[in-house]
């Protein structure tokens, strides 16, 4: 959501965005065995960039389960994030890549 204008990271102007609650997933894959972590962000703020099409993201996630040694997986991380995008259609829909780095706590049953 549209939340006004902002200096970005980079030192470009930009637009800030805030998440709407509930719309936020995320997953991560383990490289080796193709396991799968979910998680669910419960908070990010964005700057974009329109000059050069980045993202500056910093949020809260909580994990919520995943596939293989990740099934059943909890809880929680702050990250930050410079993110590209890749594809946006009509509908809105869009494909990034990104870089993050977090901190936390995943615990694993």
């Amino acid at each position: 959501m549209l939340a006004g204008t902002a200096t970005c990271p980079n030192g470009n102007p930009g637009l800030r965005l805030t998440l709407i609650p509930g719309t936020g997933h995320a997953f991560a894959r383990d490289d080796k065995t193709g396991d799968l972590l979910f998680s669910e962000i419960t908070s990010e703020t964005v700057c974009y960039d329109p000059s050069t099409r980045m993202h500056f993201k910093s949020g809260t996630t909580k994990f919520t389960g995943g596939t293989g040694r990740f099934e059943g997986a909890t809880g929680e991380t702050e990250f930050e994030a410079t993110q590209w995008v890749l594809y946006n259609d009509a509908q809105g829909n869009g494909f990034a890549a990104q870089v993050v780095t977090s901190t936390g706590t995943l615990i694993l049953e």
